[in-house]
């Protein structure tokens, strides 16, 4: 045996399992037998083990247990009264209680190649073979049991559990929610179990089968199904262990029980098994990196384990999980809250580690080692597992005396928790004692030990320990239970017997604007200013520059380059010939294909300005980044984007009854702004990185199906808009869609409604506005979709609205829930208002993201160097290769820069548009009237070689080196009236590309340099995308 650095390292290759770092002194596997053995050193027969009285014949020992609620305390009285081993005496059978670690150790040590813990499992075991079902590993054993075992892969390791961390806080959030809701008066939770039972089960339920429960809300629906299912599965389990085995006679209604629920728990899993089970095939290249996934969906997507096999280890580890979870999570917040001091020390200890907006990772969570110290000092006073069994195929000798072999062997841990000789103060709750003391390992061990030990304890360890988070960081919790221990019972597993009344104290959550200085002066309402190698990166809180990545530039003054002195009048603006009476240029934009094509020829045609008539209103296009500059800095505190936009409000707000956002104007427009909260920042986004690595990766598994036999994918359009669609329901409603496959279900209806209300909203803007007259057949298309698409965001609503009440408190830290519901609990909006927002940032990002990630993705294909310096980049800037998310995405500049300059390269939203409604103003040399639009022509400023070196080539590094105009590319407009979903877009996209570069070299071998594309309002890809997808490695 190796001790280094004091901490304890097996000879074998499992892991002890401890919570906290446990220092111990070394001990040897022969057990100290000074008080046991006879003078001459022989070893005692195994019937002089201590036993006590009253055995009688044929049930022997087992009228003692008459009347015992709590087996661990009856042991406990049992090793004072004769000493560190004894033996009970049941029909058929001997069970030894251990309560030394030497001895338990020892016994470890021989359990050989296939360690059994009890004869009951042989029983479980029975059962599951006359049902014809060998496919639940918790209850198999010998060689059975090790093949199961192997197939599990790595998906319990800690670097794969940990990255269901953005998961297990959402959990832990609806848990604070709940405490919220049936908090008295006076701030108590009567009892915490329930709520601890509910909490235990949505976030198990998460991990197997990537399930989004509210059981406390769910009283009839599938959370309560789940819960009668596995809570009576785990009844019958504990019933049938600690009862005679009449079911091998006769079916006992225990039996018949076991089986109902075994029955519906299956059924249960292979509901979700169907959802994933279409979606394994060639699959194996990225089955290395499906952590965020359901454990389910892993084991799909491995092949290792047949579909019944993964469903019954799934049940296995949802059934193994949800008691001993709650009932230790139980103990934990009553010796919290009995221990002020304790808590303060934590709160200390992770506010050290985590700023206000930010929730815990695997990262994080390893710097809070006070957190696991806590939980393991609790299981010592509470052990829910009173007893680490294990029966040996050979004979041993423990504390001098013989064990044949097929004995049962229990340590008695709660006998050695309170054992003076192994724990100083045993009965005072100390977590510190597990950074200084020496503690033997084998005192305590919560999860077993070997290869047969708890195979779901990280996850155990890292959900309690993200709620301990979640709860010490938001409370200050008080207990004003009478004694100092906790009241506990429980045959099988010992649990609290009594309420647990705790009082939950908000603690002053403090919210503040980070206010940084340059040159010591603090600026008022920026939210970040930084000065840096003669760098200016700057956001303003209210008009924020829209950077991709670290752009540099000259500060430019507000005033336009006008070459004459004297202003020119509006009518000398230059404008190209053939207007007619009426619909004036509206006539030369017939047979166009592409709007922004058509504005930039006329830019250099006619000029930096132009102006088109287009029947009735006027319309100036500037290719100029000063001019556009200009225009933004005189918006004004209401901007306006088009005249049309408040006819579009009137018409949404006539149908369904509500204002929509998009289309609002004036003080309105301020007000809803004002009710979206935080949750479209960058820290929040961020934390959607594992859904938008899920939706990825089903993108790369249709890569895989649609390949050629030359790994070609003949056009990637359809599969880009599969995933945009995918990404953008799963941020917005919470929707898990697989738009591939889905034909006729909720992926086609979604895809269906909202491709309809856009096209119709495209219609409305650039046509006559004759439905202001009679119903046209565009207002009608327009009307008919938004009425399905509200119907199917007040679908997701319906989910959610239950789930709204007193949630004030925690509306800071609710990023990882579908926005629909993050503005549901925090109550600023109406429902039906949450449901048009929500319809609308949806129908916006779709093709906007579809069409910029095409672009991106053609010429990362068409530029190799590129590709190579951006998996360069990946690798380099990224732990072991594994998912990106917020921390990782910050590093990866470069993918920004792809990004930018692809927008550059493609201007998908062909201008940037305001109205200044109550001021003219003078561009250029021309004096503009107010109310005229104004649109930047992106494009043309793309293109034009005064503004770049180069135009033409596509080179991500110029957004790094080059001095550019902040104006000139404003893919998400600018100021307070600019895309609301623009880091949604930034980071999902990022999220894929940095998949597809780490998984293949792409290729296109299409002739052109640049990719054709047509569009009136956005800019699309004309031509199918064919590119080659080569797997790396």
């Amino acid at each position: 045996m190796i001790c280094f650095s004091r901490r304890f390292c097996s000879r074998q290759s499992q892991p002890i399992a401890l919570t906290g770092g446990v220092r111990w002194k070394a001990t040897t596997s022969t057990a100290n037998a000074s008080s046991s053995t006879q003078d001459d050193g022989t070893v005692k027969p195994f019937s002089a083990v201590p036993s006590p009285s009253g055995s009688l014949p044929i049930i022997k020992h087992q009228r003692l247990l008459k009347g015992v609620t709590s087996m661990s305390e009856f042991t406990v009285e049992r090793f004072k009264e004769l000493g560190p081993i004894f033996k009970l005496e049941f029909i058929g059978q001997s069970v030894v209680y251990v309560a030394d670690p030497s001895a338990m150790e020892k016994v470890y040590r021989n359990e050989g190649k296939y360690p059994t813990r009890s004869i009951v499992e042989e029983n479980i075991d029975w059962i599951m073979k006359k049902r014809n079902d060998r496919c639940f590993f918790v209850f198999q054993s010998g060689q059975e049991w090790r093949d199961t075992r192997s197939k599990l892969g790595k998906q319990l390791m800690p670097a794969n559990v940990y990255g269901y961390c953005p998961g297990f806080n959402k959990v832990s959030r609806r848990f604070i929610r709940n405490v919220y809701d049936v908090q008295n008066d006076d701030g108590f939770v009567e009892d915490v179990r329930d709520l601890i039972r509910y909490w235990s089960l949505e976030v198990a339920a998460y991990f197997v089968f990537g399930a989004s429960l509210d059981c406390r809300n769910d009283k009839e629906g599938f959370a309560k199904e789940l819960q009668d299912s596995i809570g009576g599965l785990l009844d019958c389990i504990f019933d049938l262990q600690t009862a005679l085995p009449l079911f091998k006679v006769f079916p006992t209604s225990t039996y018949k029980d076991f089986n109902k629920h075994l029955d519906k728990a299956i059924e249960i899993g292979q509901i979700y098994a169907d959802k994933y089970v279409s979606d394994i095939k060639a699959s194996a290249a990225v089955n290395e990196k499906v952590h965020g996934m359901s454990l389910l969906e892993q084991w799909l997507i491995e092949g290792k384990l047949s579909t019944k096999e993964a469903i019954s280890q799934s049940i296995n580890m949802l059934g193994a999980g949800m008691d001993t979870t709650a009932v230790t999570t139980a103990f934990v917040l009553y010796t919290l809250s009995k221990h002020p001091e304790v808590q303060e020390k934590a709160y200390k200890q992770i506010t050290s580690v985590l700023g206000d907006d930010e929730e815990p990772d695997g990262d994080s969570l390893q710097k809070m080692p006070y957190l696991g110290h806590h939980i393991k000092e609790t299981q010592r006073l509470y052990p829910v597992i009173a007893f680490m069994p294990r029966m040996l195929d050979t004979d041993i000798d423990i504390l001098g005396y013989h064990i044949p072999a097929k004995t049962a062997i229990l340590g008695g841990m709660e006998a050695m928790s309170q054992n003076p000789t192994l724990y100083k103060d045993p009965l005072k709750f100390n977590p510190d004692r597990w950074s200084t003391d020496d503690i033997h390992p084998f005192t305590m061990l919560p999860f077993g030990f070997g290869p047969r030990a708890c195979w779901g304890r990280r996850f155990a360890e890292i959900e309690m320990k993200v709620l301990l988070y979640q709860l010490i960081r938001h409370f200050k919790m008080e207990s004003d239970f009478p004694k100092d221990r906790l009241s506990s019972s429980g045959l099988v597993l010992t649990r609290p017997s009594v309420p647990i009344r705790i009082k939950f104290t908000p603690r002053n959550q403090y919210h503040h604007l980070m206010i940084l200085s340059a040159s010591d002066i603090k600026l008022n309402r920026w939210h970040c200013l930084q000065k840096s190698n003669k760098m200016i990166r700057f956001c303003c809180w209210q008009r924020r520059l829209p950077l991709t990545s670290c752009i540099r530039w000259k500060a430019t003054s507000t005033s336009s380059r006008v070459e004459d002195k004297a202003v020119k009048p509006f009518s000398a603006i230059p404008s190209p010939p053939g207007s007619l009476p009426f619909v004036g240029h509206s006539r030369l934009l017939k047979d166009v294909t592409s709007f922004t094509k058509f504005a930039a020829k006329h830019s250099r045609e006619l000029g930096p300005i132009f102006k088109l008539n287009m029947m009735g209103q006027s319309v100036v296009f500037i290719a100029d980044p000063h001019a556009v500059e200009k225009v933004y800095r005189h918006e004004g505190k209401y901007p306006v984007r088009s005249l049309r936009d408040e006819n579009m409000n009137s018409i949404v707000k006539k149908e369904v009854d509500v204002i929509s956002f998009a289309f609002q104007t004036g003080e309105g427009w301020r007000v809803s702004r004002s009710k979206f909260g935080k949750h479209l920042l960058p820290a929040n986004v961020y934390g959607y990185c594992p859904g938008f690595n899920k939706v990825s990766k089903r993108f790369i598994r249709n890569v895989y199906e649609m390949q050629n036999n030359d790994g070609i994918v003949d056009d990637i359009r359809d599969l880009i808009l599969y995933w945009s669609l995918e990404v953008s329901s799963y941020f917005v409603f919470g929707a898990d869609l697989d738009s591939r496959n889905d034909e006729n279900g909720e992926a086609k209806e979604l895809k269906d409604a909202f491709g309809g209300f856009i096209d119709s909203i495209f219609d409305l803007q650039f046509s006559l506005p004759l439905y202001k007259v009679f119903p046209t057949a565009a207002y009608k298309k327009f009307v008919k979709s938004l009425r399905e698409v509200h119907k199917i965001g007040r679908k997701y609503a319906d989910r959610y609205i239950s789930d709204i009440k007193a949630r004030a408190a925690v509306n800071e830290k609710i990023y990882g829930m579908s926005l629909l519901e993050q503005w549901l609990i925090e109550g600023k909006m109406s429902p039906d208002e949450a449901v048009v927002n929500a319809v609308e940032f949806f129908a916006a990002g779709i093709d906007t993201t579809a069409h910029t990630t095409a672009f991106t993705l053609y010429e990362l294909a068409k530029h190799p160097e590129v590709q190579e310096k951006a998996y360069k980049h990946l690798i380099d800037n990224k732990e072991e290769a594994d998912e990106v998310d917020g921390n990782s995405l910050q590093k990866l500049t470069y993918l920004g820069h792809i990004l930018k300059e692809t927008q550059r390269f493609y201007s998908v939203s062909n201008f940037t548009s305001r109205i200044l409604l109550d001021k003219d103003i003078e561009l250029l040399g021309y004096h503009i009237p107010a109310k005229t639009q104004l649109l930047g022509v992106m494009e043309a400023m793309g293109q034009d070689p005064k503004l770049f070196k180069d135009p033409q080539k596509f080179n991500p590094d110029r957004w790094t080196t080059d001095d550019i105009h902040p104006f000139i590319v404003l893919p998400f407009g600018f100021g307070p009236k600019s895309c609301w979903g623009r880091r949604f877009a930034e980071v999902d996209i990022r999220v894929l590309i940095s998949q597809l570069v780490q998984q293949f070299k792409m290729e296109s071998k299409y002739p052109g340099d640049r990719l054709p594309y047509d569009g009136m309002t956005l800019s699309r890809p004309s031509v199918p995308i064919k590119i080659k997808f080569i797997p790396r490695n």
